[in-house]
């Protein structure tokens, strides 16, 4: 049973650092600077990415938004630019689950 919890654990880690490296590349236009992204960006994505989940907890779809306001700060991007990447990940994900239901 315990190597089935690590398996688990390992899968949860693996998703998160993949949503944290897809909201990274997501954020590529939005760079006003056009710096490559470094260490600093991909740890603030993945931070952002676990407290959104943390905020999840409390109450559903506040994680989004905590995550845009962490990135906003520490990434010194607008707010309103970065809640515009989760509508427009939202409406790609609404496309594709339509295209699976057809």
């Amino acid at each position: 049973m315990g190597c089935f919890r690590g398996r688990k654990f390992l899968l949860a880690w693996t998703y998160c650092f993949g949503n944290a490296h897809q909201s990274r590349k997501s954020l590529c236009p939005l760079d006003n600077v056009n710096r490559a992204f470094g260490k600093e960006s991909f740890w603030n994505a993945t931070l952002s990415t676990f407290l959104g989940y943390f905020a999840n907890m409390a109450l559903p779809r506040l994680g989004e938004v905590t995550r845009c306001a962490v990135l906003g700060k520490y990434e010194k991007l607008p707010t309103s630019k970065l809640l515009g990447t989760v509508i427009v990940e939202r409406a790609i994900d609404m496309v594709m689950f339509l295209l699976c239901l057809i």
